[in-house]
């Protein structure tokens, strides 16, 4: 406009501009502050008519007008043209323009009045926008001689940090943007209590949400500024418009994790897996919105390795390339076989879902954490570079993911093991066995994790468990795993390695059972899956096979390359690997009488021996292929002696015929690792044996650790490693060297009074899931289809009132209770699961400094304090139960409401309709309206689910609607015929009361008259006095102790009641809780007790 104006070259060009658009500024003034004015424009086109109708509409009605722009609307549309014609001529003179900001927060040149916070707002923003732009070194830049005290600490705090962004080197940004966020933490404090809800979303916010983003700051700035920010400003926001401002900025930290990332992003990222910012989380988004968005995230980052591709890899084979296979068997290239990128975050979220489950309870602990982590358990047993060079699964993946859910069966007990993990464990191993064909990565490694966990599990088992399971063990694990290997239709994705490491964990798994069960058992039940394994190394199985070999090309075929990884598989060397800790268990007796074939595999095992160590013949090179030496033989005669034995544990050398003792200590004193084994590289003699499995000592916590010490007697180092055995156990052994497969114990029966032979049963929790919590676990656990069902089964019980309770809040992450009775108390109460459903609980903390019957109770969550009622209000920590404020009323409050997050007032209404609005944060009234008295007297109140209107109930039967900032009176109508008892919001526009009259109804707030109403509810036979709902049902409660539930929200709900039964709960119900996400109820009555059911 300036730039116009000098061309036209006279002056008046642009105060003319300058005059129009103030006018227009003016016009629109108008049109929104009075109505009618813009229907009168709709015809005029014309922006001088249109000016001047405004014009004779602001004179006609001026006093329409607030009076905090009324001297500006007349100024600027000129009801005195003299004094507007000055006015504007001097903003030409002076070259100050009316629209620049400075000019208009000065009180002499500003035309419009601004709320007191904005100086200051516009300071802080000022600022910060400074810093961004450049580091402030000026001491005029940082406003000596600022008289607001916010714009001098600003400018202070400014000053100091100034010496740290005088060198403006790109190095030093990302150290500038820290000191920025320790500025703002400093100064919001003192800023958010001067702004209103508008100021701090609308101008406020924008500012500020780049600091959370990593497309404008670094990963670690990001980081630090969640941590230190993220609760001041969600407090003030409430779950809703949290979820709107943070859940993209924070979920976009949280999956950064799954990623590599430098070490100084890794120490601030880590911050966001502390169990204090979780507990923020998880108060600021809802407990329903943490669940569904974070808890998938956590779990992904325990069960998802970080890959490093090769890029010769194929995706087909889950990151193996096709030659692969070639090369695990024994050569030197594996350039194309990715590794494991170790994450530093898998342990901080293992221990976050542990905490999470301590916290969520064994319903939502089982739906949301354990399901989740078996679904992608699979996911930690990848065939890597790892795998390839050392023969094991060292995943910390894999540790963190069963430690969790071993530490979740700990906290829950046996049932959890039984009735979920070993189902879906067994579950895991599922593949096409009609077909052939490539098996899929999933189908692959959900194998391994399958045999790895249920050996992980094996010590938390009892032995009457092992006992009755173990025909399902068999029919469902270990054969189709033994079929599977012994197949040469199915090849498997990982080649020859995958096929080797799953054997090698199927015989360490079954040697574990063999010396958990103990020798007498272990003799009897592991017939079958021996007999099954010990006949894959029968090159007669395979005879179609080698007979197909030769008569056509089979070599790019599926059943081909099946055919190669057998034959790699079942060697001389896995032979005497998996033949000798069988014989230690159970005899080398009771083998020859399992093992049809046994003169076959002994056989085998001395070649093996011998090739290892007799250097001067050439019986290694003869026996360096298992199935070189089978098709030479003609027929199934042993080619050494039958006097080939091992002694086994309790056996003495008469019990063990033909005994070469010779040959028996030559075997014995220097029996190989299955390092040595010809199909696989031989790795570091420093590391563990080939067994694709768990450190059990890492997996177990707290009481479980003493458990596994008890388990394996021998290990008396401390170590805690039940596959450790002393050189001096080893001895007696006649294996001074041995290392191969792991066991608890050498051998023998294990004692049935110790913790070894009970299983997880052995350690005493509170938590543990028995009786009544059993049973609702059980209907829970393929999840609860609606409609709801009340199956009158009591959980748990609360004892302590010694009269009626009055009233119940649950906490909204459904761990806490609070309730108040005429006892004159209000007592906090834990809601974790505890016995079988029939201790009474003790309240964990209980506040006496009531002198009245408490009618109110309710945890602010703006501030975290109680606030209770019994005519007087009273303000205290749930922690120490410390009084902070107590306020009395000049009079008598006859109900009171609190106001949803994140709003701090309390509203509380007096007999004659008298609203006040109490600030919970200050601990005094903020302002009071004056509702309609024609009603009557005030039966009920409430604010809906937005907080913007305020519903009052009258005993007259009318409610009354006002506006919770003005008091407007929105609708007044009657409602029902009597007394209105309840009145409560299930979401934002909608109110649902019951009444005297024996009805329920549901209305929106714009209702007016009766006939508005969208929906009414008949069913209970006596008026309700009790309301409240679980997800869409309305749960309520007749004044004859009937429970009543109503499917829906709409005309087509059907309805269900039920009478309480006294065995569940003794006397007349007087209030009810829900909790939502557990789907369960809490009864009160009184007789002074409280009631979970289900």
């Amino acid at each position: 406009a300036a730039a116009a104006g000098g061309g036209g070259g006279h002056p008046w060009s642009f105060v003319e501009r300058v005059r129009r658009d103030m006018q227009c500024l003016a016009c629109v003034s108008v049109q929104m502050l009075i109505p009618g004015v813009r229907a009168l424009l709709l015809g005029e086109n014309s922006l001088e008519r249109r000016i001047e109708v405004v014009r004779r509409m602001a004179a006609f009605r001026q006093s329409s007008l607030p009076s905090c722009v009324r001297h500006a609307v007349s100024v600027l549309l000129e009801f005195k043209p003299s004094v507007a014609a000055s006015y504007i001529s001097d903003l030409h003179q002076h070259t100050v323009l009316p629209h620049a900001p400075g000019p208009q927060l000065s009180p002499l040149f500003s035309c419009f009045q601004f709320p007191p916070y904005f100086s200051k707002l516009y300071g802080f923003l000022r600022m910060l926008k400074q810093w961004r732009n450049h580091p402030p070194v000026d001491e005029d830049e940082l406003g000596n001689g600022s008289s607001d005290p916010v714009t001098a600490d600003v400018m202070q705090t400014m000053r100091i940090s100034s010496s740290f962004s005088i060198d403006v080197a790109v190095e030093a940004s990302r150290h500038q943007q820290s000191q920025l966020v320790s500025m703002v933490a400093q100064l919001l404090p003192q800023l958010l209590p001067l702004l209103d809800a508008e100021a701090f979303s609308s101008l406020l916010l924008p500012h500020l949400m780049p600091l959370f983003s990593t497309a404008h700051s670094t990963a670690k700035v990001a980081a630090e500024a969640m941590c230190r920010l993220f609760d001041i400003l969600s407090r003030r926001l409430g779950p809703h418009q949290t979820s709107r401002f943070f859940l993209k900025p924070l979920f976009g930290l949280l999956e950064l994790m799954l990623h590599s990332q430098p070490m100084d992003d890794v120490c601030c990222l880590s911050l966001l897996l502390s169990t204090s910012f979780l507990n923020q989380v998880v108060n600021r988004f809802g407990l329903a919105s943490f669940l569904d968005h974070f808890v998938p995230v956590l779990i992904n980052i325990v069960t998802t390795p970080i890959i490093k591709k090769s890029p010769h890899s194929s995706p087909a084979c889950g990151g193996v390339s096709s030659a692969a296979g070639e090369r695990m068997l024994g050569g030197d290239d594996e350039r194309d076989v990715p590794s494991v990128v170790r994450s530093p975050f898998v342990q901080l979220c293992a221990d976050a879902l542990l905490w999470l489950s301590q916290l969520l309870g064994p319903t939502l602990s089982t739906q949301h954490i354990t399901h989740a982590v078996m679904n992608q358990l699979y996911q930690c047993f990848p065939i890597t570079a790892d795998v390839v060079t050392s023969g094991r699964y060292t995943s910390r993946h894999a540790m963190a993911a069963v430690q969790c859910l071993v530490n979740i069966v700990i906290l829950y007990g046996e049932p959890l093991l039984l009735d979920d993990y070993i189902k879906r464990l067994l579950d895991m191993v599922r593949y096409n066995t009609t077909t052939g064909g490539v098996l899929t990565i999933k189908e692959q490694q959900r194998i391994a994790a399958a045999l790895s966990f249920f050996r992980t599990l094996l010590p938390l088992l009892s032995q009457h468990v092992l006992l009755n399971c173990f025909e399902d063990f068999h029919q469902n694990l270990f054969y189709p795993t033994i079929k599977l290997l012994s197949s040469t239709v199915h090849c498997f994705p990982g080649g020859a390695i995958a096929r080797s490491a799953i054997c090698h964990l199927l015989v360490d798994t079954l040697v574990v059972l063999g010396h958990r069960l103990g020798r007498d058992e272990a003799q009897h039940l592991l017939e079958f899956p021996l007999q099954q394994l010990f006949a894959c190394f029968d090159p007669y199985a395979y005879k179609q096979e080698v007979d197909n070999a030769s008569s056509e090309d089979r070599s790019e075929s599926p059943a081909a390359i099946g055919f190669e990884e057998v034959k790699s598989l079942f060697t001389p060397a896995l032979a005497h690997w998996a033949y000798i800790p069988f014989c230690q268990l159970i005899g080398q007796i009771r083998m020859r009488e399992l093992i049809i074939n046994h003169e076959l595999i002994e056989q085998m095992a001395y070649g093996y021996d011998t090739q290892q160590h007799d250097s001067k013949t050439k019986l290694g090179e003869e026996y360096h292929s298992a199935w070189n030496m089978l098709a030479a033989m003609s027929e199934r005669a042993p080619v050494i002696s039958s006097s080939f034995n091992v002694l086994a544990v309790g056996e003495t050398l008469s019990d063990v015929e033909e005994i070469d003792g010779e040959m028996f200590d030559n075997i014995t004193s220097s029996l190989p690792t299955m390092a040595a084994a010809t199909s696989i590289p031989k790795p570091d003699q420093s590391t563990q044996p080939w067994t694709v499995s768990i450190d059990n000592d890492t997996a177990l916590v707290g009481d479980m650790k003493e458990l596994v010490r008890d388990l394996n007697p021998s290990d008396q180092s401390g170590s805690g490693r039940p596959g450790n055995i002393d050189a001096a156990e080893s001895s007696t052994l006649g294996a001074d060297h041995w290392n191969g497969p792991t066991a608890f114990t050498p051998g023998g029966n294990p004692d049935s009074s110790s913790p070894f032979f009970r299983g997880v049963s052995a350690v005493e929790g509170h938590r543990h899931l028995a009786g009544s919590w059993l049973d609702q676990w059980h209907s829970t656990l393929g999840g609860r289809v609606w409609p709801f069902s009340f199956q009158q089964r009591k959980l748990q019980t609360f004892g302590g009132h010694s009269g009626t309770v009055r009233c119940l809040h649950v906490h909204p992450q459904e761990h806490l209770l609070l309730s108040g009775g005429r006892d004159k108390t209000v007592r906090l109460w834990s809601l974790a699961n505890n016995g079988d459903g029939s201790s009474c609980m003790s309240s964990r903390l209980d506040y006496r400094k009531h002198a009245k019957s408490v009618s109110f109770v309710h945890l602010v969550e703006r501030t975290g304090a109680v606030a209770s009622f019994d005519g007087s209000l009273h303000l205290w920590d749930p922690e120490s139960g410390y009084r902070l404020k107590m306020m009395e009323f000049s009079k008598t409050a006859a109900t009171i409401a609190a106001l949803p997050a994140p709003y701090p007032q309390l509203v509380t209404a007096a007999s004659d309709g008298t609203l006040k609005f109490i600030d919970v944060r200050v601990g005094r009234m903020q302002y009071e309206f004056k509702s309609l008295s024609q009603g009557g007297q005030v039966r009920s109140l409430c604010a809906d689910a937005g907080g913007h209107v305020i519903a009052v109930g009258y005993s007259t039967g009318y409610i009354s609607l006002l506006e919770q900032r003005t008091g407007t009176l929105l609708a007044f109508w009657r409602a029902h015929d009597a007394d209105v008892l309840q009145i409560r919001s299930p979401a934002d526009r909608h109110l649902v009361t019951s009444s005297t009259d024996q009805t329920i109804s549901l209305w929106q707030d714009n209702a007016r008259i009766a006939s508005d109403r969208v929906a009414m509810f008949r069913g209970h036979t006596d008026p309700v006095h009790c309301l409240s709902f679980l997800n869409e049902h309305i749960v309520s409660v007749s004044t004859g102790s009937k429970l009543g539930i109503h499917s829906s929200m709409d005309e087509q709900a059907s309805f269900l009641s039920w009478k309480i039964k006294s065995e569940l709960f003794k006397g007349a119900i007087s209030s009810i809780g829900v909790l939502p996400m557990n789907k369960l109820l809490l009864l009160a009555g009184d007789s002074g007790q409280i009631a979970m059911v289900a």
